[in-house]
């Protein structure tokens, strides 16, 4: 199947084409410019600016389902006396009722891609791929005892079984989920499933794990896991001198690393997925991102889960790590547009050790969104402007198009794979199954 998208501009978005075309073939890019060649009978798709398909770096898909639920209290107390209680009596279809939701409402923001962190995952797969995005998955692995090591470990390696070629817009991540809930050999058995399973699959299996995330993590690891982790200068520090801190480490938060920490994550190349909406509502801090930066560290944009945010709009998130940023530091040049598109995008891919993805170019995955600026709020529609209204001023409403794998999947606002009527009565039947 042949696509040509015409906009106004197209954002790669490393450059700006003012009256430029894309031109897909089957699911790649194979022109971009202002004058390409058309293939006869392919369809055609219009719009005011044209930007690679949007990244969430991090994200628990499947909480939509606690959406609004328990908000406005301490991180720990939300998990012990309200979240985990109610995750306990979930099932394979609450998960996907859920993970619907959460599919759907990432595709109308923009999303084409969600690195996503839960139970019952293959659920979750097929909700992803029935909406028609892409996922980056990992069955979430806790081992605090021997027993539950093993079952956290067979879950994975079902999962991979199931999911780990079934489908070009799936790939399988191991998920162990934090410092404080797995010890250091899990961790390192991580590492190792990682490796086979790459061998196996025959492509970059990440590793997917929260790091950091709060001012109380260092306490938690001490009393759930006996690990004094300032004794190795931080949480990154403790994973890195465990040999467990590479390049296909995927570093979910980070929002109180050491200087250590930050020296440690450039040096093992791992990456950081930035979660600035969550982190400020969970009262757990703001990042110094643009020292990461600084720093050479590669940071992409995550949402985690519409639980702690509670939306799934990497446009926002975009917004937000701009602006923190410069509040942070007090400085207006901290993370500018253009670098908060690109943690939205290529950053988000190569967090994602997905090669092809995050940016409009020849034999690049044919990954794109259409965006409508026709409304006031991203007015006027000038060339110098248009990275500044993407980040500063756009909503998720204005995505008119969704182009994924060469697919489109959402036309004029409307899904062109799933009717939203029966998602919803799915999803309002496992609310009123679990609450």
């Amino acid at each position: 199947m042949s696509i040509v998208v015409s906009g106004k501009y197209i954002v790669t978005p490393y450059k700006i084409i003012k009256g430029g075309k894309v031109v897909i073939d089957d699911n790649r890019i194979v022109e971009v410019g202002k004058r390409v060649s058309e293939p006869q009978g392919a369809e055609r798709l219009e719009g005011d600016v044209v930007i690679p398909g949007l990244i969430n770096a991090h994200t628990h898909l499947a909480m939509t389902l606690f959406r609004g639920f328990a908000d406005d209290v301490p991180l720990e107390v939300r998990l012990k006396d309200h979240i985990r209680p109610v995750e306990a009596m979930l099932k394979p279809e609450h998960v996907y009722a859920g993970a619907l939701v959460g599919a759907l409402e990432s595709l109308y923001a923009g999303v084409t891609t969600v690195a996503s962190m839960y139970f019952y995952m293959d659920q979750e797969a097929q909700a992803i791929v029935d909406v028609g995005i892409r996922g980056e998955l990992s069955q979430g692995m806790i081992g605090i005892t021997e027993e539950s090591r093993k079952e956290a470990k067979r879950k994975t390696e079902e999962f991979v079984r199931l999911r780990g070629n079934k489908d070009p817009r799936i790939r399988v991540a191991v998920g162990p989920h934090a410092p404080y809930t797995v010890n250091k050999d899990m961790l390192l058995e991580a590492k190792e499933m990682a490796e086979e399973y790459s061998e196996r699959l025959g492509y970059p299996v990440m590793i997917h794990i929260h790091v950091a995330e709060s001012p109380r993590e260092p306490e938690e690891i001490k009393k759930a896991r006996n690990v004094d982790v300032y004794k190795y200068g931080g949480v990154a520090s403790y994973l890195y001198d465990i040999g467990f801190l590479h390049e296909r480490v995927l570093a979910a938060h980070v929002v109180r690393p050491t200087r250590r920490d930050l020296s440690v994550l450039k040096r093992s190349n791992a990456k950081v997925a930035h979660n600035p909406q969550s982190n400020l509502k969970l009262a757990s801090g703001i990042a110094p991102i643009k020292e990461m930066l600084n720093y050479g560290i590669t940071v992409a944009l995550g949402t985690d889960g519409a639980g702690s945010n509670n939306n799934l709009d990497v446009l926002l998130e975009a917004r937000f790590a701009a602006l923190l940023a410069k509040g942070r530091d007090l400085d207006p040049e901290a993370v500018p547009a253009k670098e908060a598109l690109k943690m939205a995008t290529v950053y988000g891919a190569k967090a994602l050790g997905r090669e092809g993805l995050g940016e409009i170019k020849p034999g690049n995955l044919a990954d794109l969104v259409v965006l409508d600026f026709s409304s006031p709020h991203v007015r006027p529609l000038e060339e110098d402007r248009i990275i500044s209204h993407i980040i500063y001023a756009a909503k998720s409403s204005d995505v008119k198009h969704v182009i994924v794998n060469g697919e489109i999947v959402l036309e004029d606002r409307k899904p062109t794979k799933v009717n939203v009527e029966k998602v919803k009565e799915k999803f309002e039947k496992a609310i009123r199954d679990l609450f």
